[in-house]
């Protein structure tokens, strides 16, 4: 139903911090290279990243011609003030999301038996930019630090040129989710659902403007089953960014101090509060321990390294593995990738467990994260 690209351009961001002491005169540079990384989500499900080094190097010269060398727990230091420390609290990073929508063009046809399948025509992109903002940093004696994470998205009139208020024919989520859910209850359960649709006058699929598609959609079929069983609406406005956005707000605790090592370094410990999601049974399915948010990564990443990204909107904590070198403005990087096989069902079904046992197995490239987002 939605396409998601999020791109981000791969560029050389470089910070040079200078500091001047008393004599003897002692300056010192502490540069900050950092690749940035480009990711694409799409209704395949295939994503790329150029994940780049993080390094810092520090230096300083005396007049007298001595050369310092710098302990490398500079390396690792997050410290106000700091370029890393700042660059982190408000990334510099330009995430576009571009959001497709599909316009059903045969939905009469289908309902009255005349069409076997749906047509759809693809509408977009329409184009945000997602604005990540670190708060509320708390350093801890363990070497660890607890900031607030917050996502909004801003649209971007300069970039779009569709309308926002342009009609499209879309399914109706109230109708489609409510029918779904009920999928396997008694026949007496339907029927007094299809009683509550004619009730509310919904259709299965109803015409609407993209921007409300978008965030404000929404059907009477909602008061009406909130009316009789309220558990059962979680919410009333099935908007589709609104619903990825409306709660993009996280505790996270990462580590950040030489101590823990290289390989830890911002790597999550905890994810609001807990080691896992608290979303499925499986610990191991679960962690998030030693995963990245993907804007720091640990030190000295090199080629056998296997990178876990976390994202809320895929519910899960996904491997990221080393695809090729390659070089940007003339340096080297390597470039980690998500696997196509990412979302493929396990050969032993009883491996499975990224869903709810109570629900059918979808095939192989689909996931379900309902889970952090309804439950």
């Amino acid at each position: 139903m939605l396409r998601l690209v999020f791109p981000i351009p791969i560029d050389l961001f470089q910070i040079y911090r200078e500091i001047h002491r008393p004599a003897p005169t002692l300056r010192k540079w502490i540069s900050f290279v950092h690749f940035r990384r480009k990711i694409n989500v799409t209704s395949e499900l295939r994503r790329d990243q150029e994940a780049g080094a993080l390094s810092y190097c520090s230096f300083g010269t005396y007049p007298s011609g001595y050369h310092v060398q710098y302990k490398q727990l500079w390396r690792t230091r997050m410290l106000r003030g700091l370029p890393a420390y700042e660059w982190w609290r408000l990334p510099p990073d330009e995430v576009f999301l571009r959001a497709y929508v599909f316009n059903y063009t045969n939905t009469e046809a289908f309902m009255n038996g005349d069409a076997d399948t749906l047509k759809v025509e693809e509408v977009g992109p329409y184009i945000f930019k997602e604005k990540l903002y670190h708060e509320n940093p708390t350093f801890h004696e363990n070497g660890t630090m607890t900031y607030t994470a917050v996502r909004k998205l801003i649209y971007l009139p300069e970039m779009n040129t569709l309308e926002t208020n342009a009609t499209i024919l879309v399914p109706n989520m109230a109708v489609m989710a409510s029918a779904s859910y009920l999928a396997e209850a008694p026949f007496i359960t339907k029927w007094g659902f299809n009683m509550m649709v004619r009730r509310a006058g919904s259709k299965p699929f109803v015409n609407a403007q993209v921007w409300d598609y978008f965030w404000n959609f929404t059907d009477p079929l909602f008061d009406v089953l909130a009316s009789i069983a309220p558990a059962l609406v979680p919410t009333k406005n099935t908007g589709i960014l609104h619903t990825v956005y409306e709660d993009f707000t996280d505790n996270v605790t990462v580590f950040t101090q030489p101590s823990n090592g290289d390989f830890k370094f911002f790597k999550i410990d905890q994810y609001n509060g807990s080691p896992g999601l608290n979303k499925y049974e499986n610990p191991k399915c679960d962690s998030i321990q030693g995963s990245t948010e993907g804007v720091h990564y640990h030190q000295r990443v090199n080629r056998n390294d296997t990178i876990y990204y976390l994202r809320k909107t895929i519910c899960r904590a996904v491997p990221l593995r080393w695809k090729n070198d390659m070089l940007v403005r003339g340096i080297k990087a390597y470039k980690f990738i998500l696997l196509n096989n990412t979302y493929d069902r396990p050969e032993v079904p009883e491996d499975e467990c990224y869903r709810d046992p109570s629900y059918p197995i979808l095939p192989s490239g689909v996931t379900d994260v309902s889970p952090c987002y309804y439950s």
